[in-house]
């Protein structure tokens, strides 16, 4: 009985996640993430006897999470950020100091250790790659090459920042961290060429399923080490990008075209969108009833307001000094790069486990990481309809002509 209660459960979850976001995305354009937490708050809290984390939901939120982070390492494009390499360096300094501002404010008025107030002001700072990569899919090139470079150039750093910051308190383990790092970025290439030249190249269809279990091997590797595991996820996903363009350009690999090679880094994609719901979904229910209260809603809208002006009218102003852009441009652009969703869901899981912060700071910072998502979203919904207006102007104008 207990065995078909379970199998009945995760049936009714896989059916909600998989088709109620699709209808309410159409009907509504809320993306698929944020129509998955909300089932995951709306049935966490009328129903927490039946929908609660169990080792079901545990194992397919971390494949989910784990999966994304290897997609958004195989998303970054180096080309467009070396050829406007002077503009990112200058990016990556002002979103450091926006961080460096962020955490001393929090430190001074929260009275929380400096080690916590940095972490904090990463949840509050660090751009969700993943997120935005997913939700500007039909803007024009240029526009969404530059909201995805500097993106993952935030999301990069944010985890660099994010290993200093866990081992900060132990030098030794934090060069020893920073060691593994490096040698796993040094070797994993290597490794994985060694590996499929020898054994996996002979058996053809399981380049996914090597790559799979490498990303895994890779973000244990980094958990071993007292790094978070996504962090070893990403640095597979990238590493995995290069070996799969190597193993395209090699010619002793006959079974291995460019179109196959797109068909692996799509097929990631896909495996993302299969289990990245039960992420949303198990954090969904995270959230409890008792978060909504007047409070936590109030410093969570005015944290909210307050940084996510600070992080748009920084970079915009950058923008417009450096590159000459309309306002009105560096406006739309760095505001679709505001949502930290998964990133702060991450960072703040950590400050619960690893530093017990209180109720009050866990609810404002999970509601935060909802709320940059919702304006994020707001500014890309916006931007679509403005296309829309401009292409329908355009229509009326040529049929008039």
């Amino acid at each position: 009985m207990v065995a078909e209660d379970v199998l009945v459960k995760f049936f009714v979850i896989l059916a909600l996640l998989f088709f109620l976001p699709k209808v309410v995305g159409s009907l509504l354009k809320i993306p698929d993430v944020l129509t998955e937490l909300i089932i995951g708050i709306i049935l966490g809290i009328a129903i927490p006897s039946y929908f609660f984390i169990d080792d079901m939901l545990t194992i397919l939120a971390t494949i989910g999470i784990v999966t994304l982070f290897v997609y958004s390492g195989m998303d970054v494009e180096t080309n467009f950020i070396v050829k406007n390499k002077k503009f990112f360096m200058e990016h990556i300094i002002l979103h450091i100091l926006i961080f460096v501002v962020v955490g001393l404010v929090i430190e001074l008025y929260l009275h929380l250790s400096l080690q916590i107030s940095f972490l904090v002001s990463l949840a509050l700072t660090t751009p969700s790659a993943s997120f935005i990569l997913s939700s500007i899919k039909t803007i024009n090139k240029e526009r969404k090459q530059w909201i995805e470079s500097k993106a993952l150039s935030g999301e990069i750093t944010g985890i660099i920042l994010m290993v200093i910051l866990l081992n900060l308190s132990d030098l030794t383990m934090l060069i020893f961290s920073l060691l593994t790092l490096v040698l796993l970025i040094s070797i994993l290439p290597a490794a994985l060429e060694f590996l499929y030249k020898k054994i996996f190249s002979k058996i053809i269809g399981c380049e996914f399923s090597f790559i799979f279990v490498v990303a895994m091997i890779s973000a244990f590797i980094t958990e071993y080490v007292g790094v978070h595991f996504l962090v070893g996820a990403f640095i597979a996903g990238f590493v995995a990008k290069q070996f799969i363009c190597d193993i395209v350009k090699d010619e002793s690999y006959v079974h291995c075209s460019e179109h196959f090679g797109q068909q692996l880094i799509i097929g990631f994609g896909f495996f993302a969108l299969i289990f990245t719901p039960f992420y949303f979904f198990t954090t969904g229910l995270n959230i409890k009833r008792s978060m909504f209260s007047s409070d936590t809603l109030i410093f969570s809208v005015l944290i909210c307001i307050a940084v996510v002006l600070l992080r748009i009218g920084v970079m915009s102003l950058h923008r417009i000094i450096r590159i000459k852009e309309k306002i009105t441009t560096a406006i739309d652009i760095n505001a679709m790069c505001v949502p930290t969703l998964v990133f702060t869901f991450v960072i703040t899981e950590i400050l619960l486990i690893q530093y017990q912060i209180n109720t009050l700071l866990y609810s404002i910072l999970m509601l935060y990481g909802i709320f940059t998502t919702i304006i994020g979203s707001a500014f890309f919904m916006l931007a679509k309809r403005n296309k829309n207006i401009v292409r329908g102007t355009i229509k009326i104008s040529e049929g008039k002509e």
